[in-house]
């Protein structure tokens, strides 16, 4: 991030925070009232505050972008869902076209099966009869 400009401060913001205490602490120590060093070390105290603060603004500008991401994300699962819809209606509609061309001819195949019977049944009661009549002609009951 750095190589864009964002300077990514590390450290968790308590214990920055700690850090900016102790060196607030330490500078206001009866001792240090007048020393040189006082000026340094709350300088120190006041960068850790902004450091700390570097680190939330860091986090809760993450927590808005994800925020930002799972709602961009909803929007996307919706539409690849209308997506994957469509795909399933459209191989649907390709089986029905499918199982329509087989039905026709399986509805050929049958009818050609059915006229076969009609023609060997016709074929079985005219020897039937013609039995018969040889039969009766003969006097066999």
């Amino acid at each position: 991030m750095e190589d864009f400009g964002v300077s990514m401060p590390d450290g968790e913001p308590n214990d920055v925070q700690t850090a900016a205490d102790a060196w607030d602490e330490l500078a206001s120590e009866p001792g240090m009232a007048n020393l040189p060093i006082l000026l340094d070390q709350k300088d120190r105290a006041g960068s850790c505050r902004a450091h700390r603060a570097a680190i939330l603004a860091l986090a809760a500008g993450f927590g808005t972008a994800a925020a930002e991401a799972g709602k961009l994300a909803v929007k996307m699962k919706r539409y690849v869902d209308r997506v994957l819809a469509a795909e399933r209606a459209a191989k649907f509609v390709d089986k029905v076209i499918e199982t329509g061309e087989d039905l026709a001819a399986r509805s050929a195949a049958l009818q050609r099966i059915a006229d076969l019977m009609a023609q060997r049944t016709a074929d079985i009661v005219r020897g039937a009869r013609k039995s018969r009549d040889q039969c009766q002609s003969r006097g066999v009951r």
